[in-house]
């Protein structure tokens, strides 16, 4: 990721000016956004850089998300996203069983990384990567939530 802002990879042909212009089409579009996957069509309006291409994605998947869901859209993913992931850092830090701590380390682990790098990707936007994630984020939920039989146990006691 270091090597994407390195060398040219913020400058006047990088990410910065597509995150200023996303910026101002994001502003033009704040409560309802363009729609899902419009970002390549939405985006030309606003492009001020010359990068010599066709931009497709913000090289940052948050800014992209409010472009095309709006403001409270994107906050209602995000949202969503951040309710599994602290579910997940609050059970493996409330001592959840031994088993299942590997696990849970795992699934923290790999959403943290996906969540820093798409700060400078379109990571969530790579139809197995966004699997992957979903995948991994899913896991984490269901890490999190009790046996059935631990609790049926608890109950009889």
């Amino acid at each position: 990721m270091v090597a994407r802002f390195e060398a040219g990879g913020l400058g006047d042909t990088g990410r910065l000016p597509i995150w200023s212009d996303t910026l101002r089409l994001a502003g033009a579009n704040l409560w309802l956004g363009t729609g899902w996957g419009t970002f390549a069509r939405a985006y030309p309006a606003v492009q001020t850089a010359h990068l010599g291409g066709f931009v497709i994605h913000a090289h940052n998947d948050y800014l992209e998300h409010v472009v095309e869901l709006g403001l409270p859209g994107a906050l209602w993913l995000w949202a969503g996203i951040a309710g599994v992931y602290f579910r997940a850092l609050r059970t493996f830090l409330g001592g959840v069983e031994l088993r299942r701590r590997p696990w849970l380390w795992g699934a923290a682990g790999s959403l943290t990384a996906i969540l820093l790098h798409s700060l400078a990707d379109f990571n969530l936007y790579i139809p197995a990567n966004a699997l992957v994630f979903s995948l991994v984020l899913g896991m984490a939920y269901g890490l999190t939530r009790k046996d059935p039989e631990v609790v049926a146990a608890a109950e009889a006691a």
